[in-house]
């Protein structure tokens, strides 16, 4: 009994790791709750058609990516996306694989380049990091600063460079993928492709399969304060019942033991 006890306690505790971590990052842009799977557990190799239940066990938490409220922010840099898809992602050191996320807060680096917080540039439809440079000149020797930014829903990036007028910096890539939760959690609401989430489908905002971007805007967490608060009350509950049911078992074995 004992033993079966623990397992539900376990699965508890489990529970409430994964509803607190919801409700600590619900302020966190782009961030996907997660939810705490468990099943039953049996021993093997028993005869009979009566196998006794030995308790639960926790499997991997399932993630959720349903989109997230939209709160506008009136900065261009600020970018979220209405339907399906993800901004692609190079890595920060220039080596490795392309990453993901929903979570379009982004900046421009010293050298131009469009970034998360963290330094991974943003990536265009070509593959390569989109760069806004401050200034341009023309074929006839005349230089202009950038005076203004603008992304439309498509993804495409613009800068004004006054009297050179407008120039194409690039256009967003986005990505889907044919099972989103089984993408890999990198940290900072960015994940990676596995066997589990599929081959990325790049494509840009606009296209068949893809939402639009909506520039001065960013998509808030998923997590909903109402049901994990709830969810984390049940949760607590189950395991101050477990509790007690292992402090009666115990008694009930210390006095048959006596």
């Amino acid at each position: 009994m004992i033993p079966i006890i623990r397992t539900g306690m376990a699965s508890a505790s489990k529970d409430m790791a994964v509803i607190s971590h919801n409700i600590a990052n619900g302020a966190t842009n782009g961030f996907k709750r997660s939810n705490a799977q468990f099943e039953d557990a049996y021993p093997t190799g028993l005869p009979g058609n009566v196998v006794p239940g030995m308790g639960s066990r926790d499997v991997a938490p399932r993630r959720s990516h349903a989109p997230g409220a939209i709160r506008t922010t009136g900065q261009v840099l600020d970018m979220a996306v209405l339907g399906q898809g993800m901004f692609v992602l190079g890595p920060a050191s220039g080596e490795g694989r392309a990453s993901f996320t929903r979570n379009g807060s982004f900046q421009i680096d010293q050298q131009g380049f469009i970034t998360t917080p963290i330094g991974q540039p943003v990536l265009s439809t070509e593959g390569l990091p989109i760069r806004v440079p401050t200034a341009v000149t023309s074929e006839g020797g005349t230089t202009a600063e950038l005076s203004a930014l603008s992304i439309d829903a498509s993804g495409v990036v613009t800068g004004n460079y006054g009297l050179l007028g407008t120039q194409t910096l690039g256009r967003l890539a986005m990505a889907r993928f044919v099972n989103e939760p089984g993408l890999t959690a990198l940290g900072d609401t960015v994940f990676g492709e596995s066997e589990a989430s599929g081959a990325a489908r790049i494509g840009a905002a606009g296209e068949p399969g893809f939402g639009t971007i909506q520039s001065g805007a960013l998509e808030m967490s998923n997590a909903d304060m109402t049901t994990d608060l709830t969810s984390l009350i049940r949760a607590q509950q189950a395991f101050a019942a477990n509790s007690r049911m292992l402090q009666a078992a115990v008694d009930i074995e210390r006095k048959l033991s006596e």
